[in-house]
């Protein structure tokens, strides 16, 4: 039997931790029905005790897509009523649970999200705690608790479209959207632009009226022409009038930093677009909130073997199947862009990483516990101090790369 406190590190870092600070999270299927795939909605019965007490109804199902092939499974729910389970994050139905099964110190995800909590140009990021889940009697390990992407007060707060937005500004905003290179594997609703061939899937709204598909697929057909044209430095006819440079440099330098996998234009690449001014003013395009984190900080697919040096987000994927994300590479084709870059880099690299080491060092104590049950779950054998320390490690590195990498 595991004790409730336990001693960690060693030396000066020497503490008491107290390992049951982690919620458990009891899921009841009706009937005890499988979650068989990431379509199905289950009913579904749901109860956290411990630091967190709760009991509501609702229905869950499968989500993701690697991860859904993994042996420990992600899921998305939906509550009947809104539960407010985070305290820095508004009441919801829609949450989601992530597994980490390929983050072998299970905090990647946490602290990604504590970085994109210093880049003040990145706005809202999905807020988690960890839990650990019970389905059906059955123990499935550590999860992490999280906010859906979502428009809404509180999440992406941009203006929500109804089906009758069909003209006017109402047709320009808010859209909540993904870029995703499994769009036609996976039937996916979506598009791919004339430019460049990236493929956007609609989120929020789902792309069904046609005026609506028409016309976001016509604006970022307008932004790519903007972006290679041949006016495309001009601040008043170039790609600047579409894009929140802000948001955009933000979210580059935290993906570039994190060598985050599937950042490089393949997937999992979450943006937005807000509604037009009043005065004709264009909507930006935001890229956020930033999303996936499992196959980052060195890790790939449990294996820490990624460089912490060499760029990542505009050069290539694994084997070269994508030369990069394509409208970053262009961008640092723009010495006002480099600039930007460098200025926030000069930002988001203060106190970095000595923060985000102890950060990552605490949350690694409070898991403590259910990564141990967690581990035993699902017969791993991972060594969690000496992932923090080779991961914390790779982060002093991966910063120091890139201090050189991207001087003007």
């Amino acid at each position: 039997m595991i004790g409730r406190v336990t001693q960690v590190g060693s030396g000066a870092s020497k503490r008491l931790v107290d390992l049951l600070t982690v919620p458990q999270l009891s899921i009841a299927t009706d009937g005890g029905a499988p979650i068989v795939d990431t379509i199905t909605y289950i009913n579904a019965t749901f109860t956290l005790s411990g630091s967190v007490a709760w009991s509501g109804t609702g229905k869950i199902r499968g989500r993701g897509n690697t991860t859904w092939a993994a042996p420990k499974k992600p899921y998305r729910v939906k509550l009947d009523a809104d539960a407010a389970f985070l305290l820095d994050a508004p009441a919801s139905k829609d949450w989601v649970l992530l597994a980490s099964y390929y983050d072998p110190s299970y905090v990647r995800t946490q602290i990604a999200r504590e970085m994109a909590r210093r880049a003040s140009g990145i706005g809202w990021t999905p807020n988690f705690r960890f839990v650990e889940v019970t389905l059906n009697g059955v123990y499935l390990g550590l999860y992490l608790l999280g906010e859906n992407v979502k428009v809404s007060s509180g999440r992406l707060n941009i203006d929500k479209m109804a089906a009758g937005d069909v003209s006017g500004r109402n047709l320009t905003g808010g859209w909540s959207l993904e870029i995703d290179q499994r769009m036609e594997v996976q039937s996916t609703p979506g598009f791919r632009t004339l430019g460049q061939n990236v493929p956007i899937i609609y989120d929020e709204p789902d792309g069904a009226v046609a005026a609506q598909a028409t016309y976001i697929q016509g604006h970022f057909n307008a932004f790519e022409s903007a972006l290679y044209g041949a006016n495309w430095l001009d601040p008043a006819l170039g790609y600047a009038r579409y894009v929140d440079l802000p948001s955009w440099a933000d979210w580059y330098l935290l993906n570039e930093l994190t060598r985050n996998l599937d950042s490089n234009g393949y997937s999992s690449i979450k943006l937005y677009k807000a509604r037009d001014a009043a005065d004709g003013t264009l909507g930006k395009i935001f890229l956020g909130p930033p999303w996936d984190f499992d196959n980052s900080l060195g890790n790939n697919f449990r294996s820490f073997n990624q460089p912490s040096s060499g760029l990542w987000v505009r050069t290539s994927s694994e084997g070269g199947a994508h030369p990069g994300f394509q409208w970053i590479v262009r961008l640092f084709n723009d010495p006002a862009w480099r600039a930007l870059v460098w200025a926030r880099w000069q930002v988001f690299r203060a106190g970095l990483p000595a923060a985000i080491n102890a950060h990552s060092t605490r949350s690694l104590q409070t898991v403590w516990h259910g990564a141990v049950r967690d581990q035993a779950k699902w017969s791993l054998s991972v060594d969690r101090a000496q992932q923090l320390s080779q991961m914390n490690t790779w982060l002093t590195d991966r910063a120091a790369f890139l201090d050189g990498a991207l001087a003007p």
